[in-house]
């Protein structure tokens, strides 16, 4: 047997291995690329999801914060009104109580009346702070990803570029 021989017979082999490997490492190689376009894919879900909830985060402090200005612009319009009324009230039943005959009657009537429009002031203004509190815990809590995750979904963390 000549040089010649071994080496063609090696060569030949690897030709075959050749062969058979080409095959397998593209398979291997299409796979990889497969596996990229699908990590890609489910980084740009993560971004969309992170933006959108971002948005639902300021679209919720922002009805927080109208909220809380409606409540307290009703209580303080409720007081301005509710100080208003009693001083409007307070003058037909100063002239009733300055007279002998009506003075007791009309004792009765102010604070009938006193209370009940008291009461009607202060339902508006709890009432409101009620609503308005509890529009204002509605507000969902920043959902932080688990300690496990990738670094990228980390508080604080910008994913990189794709």
């Amino acid at each position: 047997m000549s040089i010649a021989e071994p080496v063609l017979l090696i060569g030949l082999v690897v030709a075959l291995i050749g062969l058979v490997a080409a095959p397998l490492i593209g398979l291997r190689l299409r796979r990889a690329r497969a596996q990229q376009w699908t990590a890609e894919l489910d980084l740009a879900r993560t971004r969309a999801l992170g933006s959108e909830h971002r948005r639902v985060a300021r679209a919720a402090d922002d009805v927080a914060d109208v909220t809380q200005a409606t409540t307290e612009t009703v209580v303080v319009t409720t007081g301005v009104v509710e100080t208003a009324h009693f001083a409007i009230a307070a003058i037909p039943f100063s002239v009733l109580e300055a007279i002998p005959v009506t003075r007791r009657p009309s004792r009765i009537a102010r604070r009938v009346h006193d209370e009940v429009a008291g009461a009607v002031y202060r339902t508006i203004q709890g009432t409101s702070r009620s609503v308005g509190g509890a529009a204002g815990r509605r507000r969902p809590a920043p959902q932080r990803p688990p300690a496990d995750s990738p670094p990228e979904l980390q508080p604080g963390r910008t994913p990189p570029e794709l």
